[in-house]
């Protein structure tokens, strides 16, 4: 029980770093917590969590090695980086015609809450790259527990996305109302432009 809990506070820990950096997911948390509320930063992890999945089931059946190799990777950072660049496109499209009014989680520009996490993640390499290098050393020793360690260390990872997020979505949702229209269109605006920069850089990286 005692190395269970070692493995969810690790997973917790490690996990809470990442998503200290700045980086797509917290781009797009922005955005739509401005556009639909607090309820937008929960939404994003969700669509997050969703990706995440996946990729642990497709480690677990043993693809970790094929994800990990150079030419694989090479084709990740590039699809990833076109995709981020599309996703900034349409967010620097939206950013001409936005108020600040909430609406329904599935009314934003960017495709929703949830679908922009999912999105963000299997576009973004270095999420990818995450996984079948530290995320796949955690997962080893959690296998050692069996499915009681699995879900010790997917709990505690995904908690600290959850736990971060949402309070980034919940301090944004409460400040807009000092947010004027002409600087929300322009702060969406940095955003998009953020999200693109990252997408161009990915796609360096797979080219060159």
């Amino acid at each position: 029980m005692m190395e269970l809990f070692f493995i969810f506070t690790g997973a917790f820990a490690v996990a809470l770093s990442g998503a200290l950096i700045p980086g797509p997911m917290l781009t797009v948390t922005v955005f739509h917590s401005l556009k639909t509320g607090f309820r937008a930063g929960p939404l994003v992890t969700l669509g997050h969590a969703a990706a995440e999945l996946t990729l642990l089931a497709l480690i677990i059946l043993g693809l970790g090695g094929i994800l990990a190799r150079p030419a694989v990777m090479r084709v990740v950072f590039t699809a990833g980086g076109l995709l981020l660049i599309v996703t900034a496109a349409f967010m620097l499209k939206a950013s001409n015609n936005l108020s600040l009014e909430i609406k329904s989680p599935g009314d934003s520009s960017a495709g929703g809450p949830f679908l922009s996490g999912l999105i963000t993640s299997v576009s973004n390499p270095t999420w990818t790259l995450w996984w079948v290098t530290i995320g796949i050393t955690y997962l080893t020793k959690a296998l050692e527990h069996g499915p009681a360690g699995i879900a010790a260390f997917f709990s505690g990872h995904i908690l600290a996305d959850f736990g971060w997020y949402g309070f980034i979505s919940l301090a944004v949702s409460r400040g807009k109302s000092r947010i004027s229209p002409g600087a929300y269109r322009k702060f969406i605006s940095v955003c998009g432009a953020a999200l693109g920069c990252f997408g161009a850089w990915f796609l360096l990286q797979g080219v060159l």
